[in-house]
């Protein structure tokens, strides 16, 4: 099934869409996250969002959540590109991620080129596997 959808950066307006989805940071951190462009959104025609967090670990970006309401459309792959392209242009050469671990994750990212470097696991927690994926 391929699916039409547009690929940008969230704007205020997605605030009260996104506090709805992403219940690990409060609103204002969101907020924040918005204004320095470390969300991005893929937004298909029939208007159900799908999203992508960023942040930095010292000065690599790092992707800390990638959300989806629907798998094996090439959204995901989509949006980890266009994240790719923007690093290039901001003058960085590498991605961070963290994701928790299943078949999901372990298939995904090394198919777009991720390599596996650590892992973590906390208390009452899946376990957190670290990628790493040199754009250059």
């Amino acid at each position: 099934m391929k699916i039409a959808f547009n690929i940008a950066y969230a704007s205020l307006l997605d605030l009260v869409w996104l506090t709805g989805y992403d219940n690990q940071v409060t609103k204002m951190t969101l907020n924040r996250k918005i204004i320095n462009s470390e969300i991005i959104l893929a937004s298909p025609k029939e208007n159900s969002l799908r999203f992508l967090g960023l942040g930095f670990f010292w000065t690599i970006f790092l992707l800390s959540i990638l959300y989806l309401f629907s798998r094996n459309i090439a959204i995901g792959k989509a949006m980890v590109g266009f994240w790719g392209k923007e690093t290039i242009s901001s003058g960085f050469d590498k991605l961070f991620i963290s994701a928790f671990s299943n078949e999901r994750t372990q298939h995904f990212y090394p198919k777009i080129g991720c390599k596996d470097v650590d892992s973590v696991v906390l208390p009452e927690q899946t376990q957190e596997i670290i990628l790493f994926k040199e754009l250059r």
